[in-house]
């Protein structure tokens, strides 16, 4: 994998730069807060988006731009930045061309419009037992859908499962 020569600098914030070869990426934003932060040494207040823990980067990302800030409301279903403090919101973080500080176009980091498509992880026949374990907690087979694809076959296992037990 390429390494983009802004992410070799100590940046405090994400950019277009943490995505890897340019390409999009998932990410689970955990907060957002209007705080005061220091941007280029300058004191002000910004919106700040705190993400899960991921592969791609370990630092928050200013949204100071409008279509970020648009974007999230969408995406949560409340303009109040008070809605936005606890979130687990699955994001697609992509670069879009946009106008760029001093005049021109440059590329700019944007969170998706549409929430990430769920991938969900076929469940295979060594986890029949651990299927069984999370519906015998309590928890259905719609639960169980949630984060698998189940095949007719594994399904029909599964229940059959339930029953013998």
């Amino acid at each position: 994998m390429k390494t983009h020569w802004k992410k070799t600098m100590d940046k405090d914030w994400i950019g277009v730069y943490n995505l890897p070869e340019g390409k999009p990426i998932r990410a689970t934003i955990i907060s957002i807060k209007y705080q005061e932060v220091k941007v280029k040494g300058v004191l002000g207040w910004y919106k700040v988006a705190y993400f899960a823990k991921n592969k791609h980067f370990d630092k928050p990302m200013l949204l100071q731009a409008a279509v970020n800030l648009k974007r999230v409301s969408k995406l949560t279903g409340s303009p109040y930045v008070e809605d936005w403090i606890k979130l687990n919101l699955k994001v697609t973080l992509q670069k879009e061309m946009d106008k760029a500080f001093g005049g021109g176009k440059d590329w700019a980091l944007r969170i998706a419009e549409k929430a990430p498509e769920k991938v969900l992880v076929p469940l295979t026949a060594d986890k029949i037992i651990n299927a069984i374990a999370f519906i015998k907690e309590g928890k259905t087979m719609d639960d169980l859908k949630e984060t698998y694809s189940i095949s007719p076959e594994i399904e029909k296992q599964i229940l059959e499962g339930l029953k013998n037990e």
